[in-house]
């Protein structure tokens, strides 16, 4: 009987130490979890970040808001629409995070006309909204995923100058832009959105082009 009393608590002792050691290397595990997870995230936005070109956060009262990411280009190969007319295109696309409590609504509306590029005098280009949907994903792909340039131009899978959107709070919205350039361009190439007043700018290179509005009139460049 004697021996029966003492060996309880050293049976009680050994299962709260086994439970001690399961609990702690299940939390080990839930932690090293969690580490790996944010790595994997860490990873995934500096992968990302080789393929951004400028970064515009807009700030509006109580700390709120709006990132605009503009790629760098993609292409620099030829492209001959139905009438034998060659172009030289470069792809790029465009991440609208808008983490304010409003919905942003932007209406891009540029002209469907030729746009002589200052630093290159005689070289003239227009701006094409492929309809195609950018994601993520397509970010290390050839032309971005755009697979067929042909079928996206020649097929009128396009806008040439005006693309509308809406982007509830705490949601993203990626686009495409593609530059159509009568020859080719010397030296680097490189586009982007930004806001102002009121007011969107799409740049190419040194050309600054009016480019339609948007409706939160309280986002300021943050310094």
């Amino acid at each position: 009987m004697l021996q029966f009393l003492i060996l309880i608590p050293v049976l009680y002792a050994c299962g709260q130490e086994n439970t001690s050691k399961s609990a702690k290397i299940k939390n080990d595990i839930n932690i090293s979890n969690t580490i790996n997870n944010v790595g994997l995230q860490d990873s995934a936005a500096i992968a990302l970040e080789k393929y951004i070109d400028t970064k515009y956060e807009y700030v509006a009262v109580n700390n709120q808001r709006l990132t605009i990411e503009n790629s760098l280009p993609k292409g620099g190969l030829t492209y001959t629409d139905s009438s034998n007319t060659k172009y030289v295109y470069a792809i790029f696309w465009t991440r609208i995070k808008n983490e304010t409590t409003n919905p942003f609504e932007l209406s891009l509306k540029v002209s469907s006309e030729f746009f002589e590029l200052p630093s290159s005098p005689n070289n003239y280009f227009k701006i094409v909204f492929p309809l195609e949907k950018m994601t993520l994903d397509k970010a290390p792909l050839f032309n971005y995923g755009i697979a067929d340039i042909a079928a996206t131009l020649g097929g009128n899978l396009y806008n040439y100058g005006s693309l509308h959107s809406t982007i509830p709070p705490n949601e993203t919205a990626l686009f495409y832009v593609i530059t159509l350039f009568k020859k080719g361009v010397n030296g680097t190439m490189r586009a982007g959105l930004s806001l102002n007043n009121g007011k969107l700018y799409y740049r190419v290179n040194d050309k600054q082009i009016p480019s339609g509005q948007y409706n939160l009139k309280d986002l300021k460049l943050k310094n």
